[in-house]
């Protein structure tokens, strides 16, 4: 988030506003100023209130008169580490919040703002501290296979089913990252009367497959653990078998996009995927997370990216 807000492509009402895409630029919580980068995570009124929050150490900052650019120079250089990722932790609440009020009408205070920052960031540092320790521990040649990032200006998706047969219920999870390893969207979702798990990975990748289209994603990546699913769709010859059927319209898609591809993955790389895929066992109306995860799934977010850089 804090990239995209840096180069000032963050979607606030003003930059969505200056690309014709909406006609009101104004904040849509404190209805005033122009919702800037600056202003949804900073200067607003309501953003102000977070970071006045008692024990805050950014209570007596001023909060007037800078761009983001500015604002995150001044934190970069006057900030010890811990206290920067602190305050990375309090934007990434305060955007989602802003989202919530967007989309959901929901409003959280400054209070609970401030605590699921602190949640994010114990759990982000918790997962460091775990990947640097496995890291130590492990040989090079035991280390755990690393999730691999797409190639620059390509996005990767994971997705995963998990079954309840008794139920003859699934649960679909899918997550969009970019080449640097963020998320750009994650999903949950729940299917009745499916009592064969190959049939669950095909549904899983058939969301997977209808979310990119919505989102006009061209260059994706799709990565699942289900090997007899990707073999499927990625058989040459025609196949009349019910698994040959079941993947017939999957296959159509995937070699209707070119710049879309399709490759088999370990368990152990899918994680992330997997874990929303369990959720989605739990809820019956599908769920949608911008640039972000359920909370209880970061830690597996940040290893797969820190993995990554590990092995670069």
């Amino acid at each position: 988030m804090i990239w995209k807000a840096l180069h000032n492509i963050l979607p606030t009402k003003l930059n969505l506003y200056k690309k014709k895409v909406i006609n009101d630029p104004r904040c849509p919580i404190c209805l005033q100023g122009e919702e800037s980068v600056v202003h949804v995570l900073w200067t607003c009124p309501a953003s102000s209130d977070v970071w006045a929050e008692k024990g805050s150490s950014f209570q007596k900052w001023n909060s007037k008169g800078e761009d983001f650019v500015e604002l995150w120079l001044k934190m970069v250089e006057g900030l010890p580490q811990s206290e920067l990722e602190r305050g990375v932790a309090i934007m990434h609440s305060i955007w989602i919040r802003r989202n919530k009020w967007v989309f959901d009408n929901c409003f959280s205070s400054p209070f609970s703002v401030m605590r699921k920052a602190q949640v994010c960031l114990d759990e982000f540092q918790e997962a460091q501290r775990e990947s640097i320790s496995d890291g130590r521990k492990m040989g090079k040649s035991q280390q755990r296979r690393p999730w691999q990032k797409p190639e620059e200006l390509s996005v990767k998706v994971n997705f995963d089913a998990a079954l309840d047969l008794n139920k003859k219920l699934m649960g679909a999870g899918v997550v969009i990252r970019d080449w640097r390893g963020d998320v750009l969207v994650s999903l949950c979702a729940q299917f009745k009367h499916v009592s064969s798990p190959f049939i669950a990975e095909c549904k899983a990748l058939g969301r997977a497959v209808e979310l990119c289209k919505e989102l006009g994603f061209y260059n994706v990546w799709f990565e699942g653990d289900a090997k007899r699913v990707v073999d499927g769709v990625n058989k040459e010859e025609e196949d009349e078998s019910w698994e040959g059927q079941a993947v017939g319209d999957l296959q159509k898609e995937l070699r209707g996009c070119r710049g879309w591809k399709l490759t088999f993955t370990h368990r152990e790389c899918n994680e992330v995927a997997h874990c929303l895929a369990k959720i989605g066992l739990s809820i019956e109306m599908e769920r949608v997370w911008m640039e972000c995860v359920p909370p209880e799934i970061v830690p597996k977010v940040v290893n797969d990216k820190h993995c990554n850089q590990l092995n670069t």
